[in-house]
């Protein structure tokens, strides 16, 4: 609130990659409740079955530390020795590659059922030493401390060098392999897709190769989700991953090649995704729509940026703004210091939008949403 440093996830309806898409930002409304609405019918659509920020400050916890699920689904996540790092967006976690990991219980929500499309995507920064037959994993649902078990997951794969491939169980790996190294400790975005009875590697927005032959088998099991480390036992050197992990997703849908560009352009460059248009005061800004909302400000999402239109997409704002430092005692012009009377609008000014605040720095005014 002190510096207007705000860090938020939007859902757009639709992004278009012919004409640029107008949003708006509502600010300066001391009596609004908190407007977020992350869950539910909100940010993270139905499709999504697991959404972890990693932003949590749960630093060092060797028992408990909860890193949350924003999806309707709730499938939390508990911490096991790993540190708070900055992230790619906001705050990540960083794994020793011995005993750090995080475990999410076993859901029926996020099995993957015969045939069923599924997306599982992550922002790694590794500094990975690999050795041969080691498999570090990024997200993996699979029992490897007994007998080997349908399930997937998203892995470094050492056996060929520098690579890395989704990993899918159907009596034995069937994988994808990239042939760009993500061990060179910057940020990457990751995706492994299963498409049918094919698997997809997606490295940074583009599709790596072409799609190979996978499995269309039931991927179902008991065992809980690790991020970190592979083991459904204690952690094993050949599973356990080294470097920091954010932003991890899975969806039980295709997310598409223009999909991922478009997560890519956005997270990589927010401000050159969109464009901040001028605070528009009550002089200007006459909707009756506020209802006590004093300030907006118009966000236009560069169409040259967009490959394809995309539904129901979830715009990263990550931007600073003098403007929206908290006013009290910031002389901003957000009202709540912990950025609650925020709200987006479609380019009516009227139609509201499902949004996420992942940081908010009322002293600055940075906005992570």
């Amino acid at each position: 609130a002190g510096t207007g440093d705000l860090v938020a996830w939007v859902e757009v309806p639709t992004v278009s990659s012919t004409d640029n898409t107008d949003i708006y930002l509502y600010y300066g409304n001391a009596t609004a409740v908190n407007q977020r609405n992350p869950t539910g019918a909100g940010v993270w659509e139905p499709n999504y079955v697991g959404v972890w920020h990693l932003n949590e400050t749960v630093n060092d916890e060797t028992t408990g530390g909860t890193h949350s699920d924003s999806t309707w689904n709730y499938n939390e996540g508990s911490q096991n020795n790993n540190d708070d790092v900055t992230g790619k967006i906001a705050g990540a976690q960083y794994f020793d590659g011995t005993s750090d990991y995080i475990t999410v219980p076993d859901s029926s929500t996020l099995d993957m059922g015969s045939s069923q499309d599924f997306t599982v995507s992550a922002w790694v920064k590794s500094n990975q030493s690999l050795q041969a037959g080691n498999w570090p994993a990024i997200v993996r649902k699979i029992n490897d401390g007994g007998p080997a078990s349908d399930g997937y997951g998203l892995v470094l794969f050492s056996e060929l060098s520098d690579q890395w491939y989704p990993e899918i169980y159907d009596d034995g790996p069937i994988y994808t392999v990239s042939g760009n190294s993500v061990r060179d400790d910057t940020w990457h975005y990751i995706a492994g897709v299963r498409v049918g009875a094919n698997l997809r590697a997606l490295e940074d927005g583009v599709q790596i190769g072409v799609d190979e032959p996978g499995s269309s088998g039931d991927l179902s099991n008991s065992y809980p989700l690790r991020m970190g480390d592979g083991c459904d036992t204690p952690p094993t050197g050949a599973l356990s991953y080294q470097g920091a992990i954010d932003e991890v997703r899975i969806s039980k849908i295709v997310r598409s090649a223009a999909w991922t560009l478009a997560e890519y352009n956005n997270i990589t460059n927010p401000a050159g995704f969109f464009l901040t248009g001028i605070e528009e005061g009550p002089a200007t800004n006459g909707d009756p729509f506020q209802n006590g909302w004093t300030y907006r400000k118009r966000l236009t999402i560069d169409a040259s940026r967009v490959a394809a239109d995309l539904t129901d997409f979830p715009v990263l704002i990550n931007t600073t703004d003098a403007d929206w430092k908290e006013d009290d005692s910031y002389s901003g012009h957000v009202a709540q210091d912990d950025g609650g009377d925020i709200i987006f609008t479609a380019g009516d000014g009227v139609t509201r939008l499902y949004h996420e605040i992942e940081k908010y720095e009322p002293s600055t005014g940075q906005l992570v949403a």
